[in-house]
């Protein structure tokens, strides 16, 4: 797909515990072979040679582990995400992508 001219979209929304109570070296084994497998693809995303695009987003369990030991009890992400992802204005007014 790459080859062709294709752009790669990535929708990322992780759980932090997803690994929880496994063996570090299975996890470690999955890790490597996810970055064997795509060293390509990262080659190409490093040095721009095709078009791509992240989306990453708070998954549930990402909220209720963030949010929570924050204190809050509201899982609404919404301030935070705006201000973490650098969407919100600056003190000086500016949008932050005027950089």
């Amino acid at each position: 797909m790459i080859k062709n001219g294709d752009a790669l979209l990535s929708i990322y929304a992780n759980d932090p515990d997803a690994f929880k109570g496994m063996d570090p070296e299975r996890v470690a084994a999955l890790q490597r072979t996810q970055l064997e497998n795509n060293k390509e693809i990262g080659a190409n995303i490093s040095r721009n040679a095709i078009n791509w695009c992240v989306v990453a987003s708070a998954s549930p369990a990402w909220a209720a582990k963030i949010l929570r030991s924050a204190g809050r009890r509201n899982l609404y992400a919404g301030p935070e995400v705006f201000y973490n992802g650098r969407v919100h204005p600056r003190q000086s007014g500016e949008a932050p992508w005027t950089h």
